[in-house]
């Protein structure tokens, strides 16, 4: 279900909490700090929670007039991303008409009070139930709840332009998830260059379960073909899973055009010491000698030869078993030579 109206979130956890991971768009302004939460846990096992509440209305007393106005401002600046997020309306109370929601880990005392104070303020608004630890239940959920026939997965070998094809696709309207760009890494060992920072994995399922969401059901899905691994981070498995049994598209192009598109996104403007660095992590995989030959073409200068090697000897070895399994259980559904308009043409067709 669509919330139909847009919703505010307030995380009042610690920042370290919500490094960990939050509801996409919350914007964190923390009751407590690390120190002065673990104080009071501590206070509360040691003492009881008479001794802990007071000494947490001690601590929270002072900050409560810069909350009450990081909050006031903040909604009245427009700095809030605006959710659609059923999960939301179905945990709180009240609320078509209420677009302020608190939250904090498990719905406890920290967003009771200030939701308590906000509403004394004459700002109404509503606790989330459950917190965001009922928040990432329901995100885990969404990942056992799809089937194969639901997806449709791009694939096709290192450098045939899958992921350009999924832009172009978004761009036309088709409901695409960009797996990728969510994790801030394109999938292969130098597939964090010139990306930002990772997402911690909490916060890759996140946005991975409200994607899905905003999507809805109506058509398949397409998603780039990816191991369940994307950098530090993994596919949910249940999800991961349900693409692997998913049909495929199958994206055919040449070696030279391969190589010529992993040069121009990876290579053509990255330093030769972070490239090196960049085989050394395959020796596990190609050994120490073919390494060394790898780190002497690309010193050499001869880096097209250097990225024809790699993809020869190491990932169009380990595309083509997955590509021979799926082509025995019958997944791969249509192939073509990067042929947007022929691509175009088969989706509106089948999907």
């Amino acid at each position: 279900m669509s919330l139909g109206h847009s919703r505010i979130t307030v995380d009042v956890r610690t920042s370290e909490e919500y490094k960990t991971g939050h509801i996409p768009g919350a914007l964190n302004i923390p009751l407590l700090n690390e120190e002065e939460r673990a104080e009071i846990g501590i206070l509360y096992k040691k003492t009881g929670r008479e001794k802990a509440l007071d000494r947490g209305l001690e601590i929270i007393g002072p900050k409560l007039y810069s909350i009450y106005k990081a909050i006031v401002t903040a909604s009245d600046s427009n700095q809030f991303e605006l959710l659609r997020h059923s999960e939301l309306l179905r945990h709180c109370e009240q609320s078509e008409a209420i677009p302020l929601i608190i939250y904090c880990w498990r719905g406890g005392l920290r967003s009771r009070f200030v939701t308590s104070m906000l509403n004394f303020m004459d700002l109404r608004c509503n606790q989330l139930e459950g917190g965001y630890k009922s928040y990432r239940r329901w995100v885990l959920k969404q990942f056992e709840s799809y089937k194969p026939e639901e997806l449709l997965v791009i694939d096709g070998f290192t450098g045939s332009g899958k992921t350009k094809l999924l832009i172009e696709l978004k761009a036309n309207d088709y409901p695409v998830i960009d797996l990728e760009a969510l994790a801030s890494h394109k999938g292969s060992v130098f597939g964090d260059i010139s990306s930002p920072p990772q997402p911690t994995q909490q916060q890759f399922e996140n946005s991975l379960a409200e994607e899905l969401l905003n999507i809805g059901r109506v058509r398949p899905i397409i998603l780039e073909g990816e191991s369940r691994r994307i950098g530090f981070l993994q596919i949910p498995k249940p999800f991961f899973e349900t693409m692997d049994k998913a049909s495929r598209l199958m994206i055919d192009e040449t070696l030279e055009k391969r190589v010529e598109n992993i040069y121009e996104e990876y290579i053509k403007s990255t330093p030769q010491d972070i490239l090196a660095d960049r085989v050394l992590k395959l020796e596990k995989h190609l050994g120490r000698e073919r390494c060394k030959e790898l780190l002497a073409e690309l010193h050499s200068g001869d880096v097209k030869v250097f990225v024809k090697r790699i993809l020869n000897e190491h990932y169009d070895k380990v595309y083509m078993k997955s590509y021979k399994r799926r082509q025995d259980a019958g997944q791969l559904v249509y192939s073509s030579r990067n042929d947007r308009e022929e691509i175009s043409n088969w989706l509106r067709e089948s999907c």
